[in-house]
């Protein structure tokens, strides 16, 4: 196992896509792209209200990491704040936390992706009022058949709501569990200005 201490001058997008690609390969590990994101809105009395849900990573590259979802969602509402990421796997004793900024992706991007998804899945995201109160559960299942057959021997389309988030981190914090809790902790914050990688150890 890596000594946190020796990645500091390394990119910390890269070591991410290393450990991502690490807990791929562990048959203890069934899907290495989970993550619980957090994200935030403030209530009209000004106080904060937080949210955690677990999404999928779908892209990762030099520069940020990507998931999709419902724009109408209350997820989407909130991540007009900043937010924060978190991997966890405890097969390989390690976390990733990461805090950043996001943004959609364009349309084109999004319809991409939308191709690649199961039809199963494309039917439930286009009934889907997501994060809105359902009466009954029969409702949902009725909407699904009839929209199966809506669009039977025919592409479902994608709705206008729905496509990719982008989120850009601006701090990134490396955690492996050592011995008698005393467990190391790398942090890598991007300075605003020059927009280069500052690294720095925490106590655990």
């Amino acid at each position: 196992m890596e000594n946190l201490s020796i990645l500091k001058d390394k990119n910390p997008i890269q070591i991410l896509k290393n450990w991502l690609r690490e807990a791929e390969e562990s048959p203890e590990i069934s899907k290495a792209n989970v993550m619980v994101l957090s994200s935030f809105n403030i209530r009209l009395e000004g106080k904060h209200k937080i949210s955690s849900r677990v999404v999928l990573l779908k892209e990762i590259t030099e520069e940020s990491l990507t998931f999709y979802t419902n724009y109408n969602s209350l997820k989407s509402h909130q991540l007009e704040n900043p937010s924060a990421l978190n991997f966890y796997w405890p097969a390989l004793n390690k976390q990733v936390r990461l805090e950043g900024e996001t943004k959609r992706t364009n349309r084109k991007k999004s319809l991409q992706y939308w191709k690649t998804r199961s039809r199963e899945s494309q039917i439930s995201q286009y009934i889907s009022k997501q994060s809105e109160k359902l009466d009954r559960r029969s409702i949902l299942e009725k909407k699904w058949k009839e929209t199966q057959k809506k669009f039977h021997g025919e592409d479902i389309p994608c709705p206008p709501h729905w496509g990719g988030i982008i989120f850009s981190p601006n701090l990134i914090e490396f955690w492996v569990e050592r011995p008698h809790r005393l467990h190391e902790r790398l942090v890598f914050e991007k300075d605003p200005i020059r927009k280069e990688w500052q690294s720095y150890l925490l106590y655990p």
